[in-house]
């Protein structure tokens, strides 16, 4: 019997977990163009469960199902957006746009945190437009993610 060998995985893609909310609030604050962190491997194992796409997935997930408004994961997810939301928006200076944005995600529901899962088109995006963060071996960030450069695998 022939078998070929497993070549490993390919790094043609990379995986991100984002919410639902945190989709919508990019698409306003940066319409066309994403900010994201990214692995090159779903279960990324050499990572942190904080940097590891399909662990965060789950966490979301399972939260969602369950109804746990009290999550750790959904209580970050819901701060970092707060910060990013009143950061973003005073540096295009709509201060006036704060309270109401604040008031939209910190009432936002629990069903606002579904996650989701983007399959990046590495081959579509040139290494200079990402950083290797450095925290861990595949963590990475970018900040100029086009809708073309990914597809949404799991909704």
């Amino acid at each position: 019997m022939n078998i070929k060998l497993y070549p490993g995985h390919p790094a043609a893609f990379g995986y991100s977990c984002q919410t639902w909310i945190a989709k919508q609030v990019n698409e306003v604050l940066h319409p066309k163009s994403y900010f994201c962190w990214f692995s090159k491997r779903f279960n990324a194992m050499a990572n942190g469960d904080s940097s590891n796409p399909i662990w965060i997935y789950l966490i979301l997930d399972r939260a969602v199902e369950q109804g746990d408004v009290n999550n750790a994961k959904v209580r970050d997810v819901r701060s970092n957006l707060l910060l990013a939301v009143e950061r973003e928006l005073r540096k295009a200076k709509r201060d006036s746009d704060i309270p109401a944005a604040m008031a939209l995600i910190t009432g936002a529901d629990l069903e606002q945190f579904t996650p989701q899962v983007w399959k990046l088109k590495l081959d579509k995006i040139a290494e200079d437009r990402y950083d290797d963060v450095g925290q861990y071996p595949d963590e990475y960030r970018i900040r100029d993610l086009k809708r073309d450069d990914f597809e949404i695998i799991i909704e």
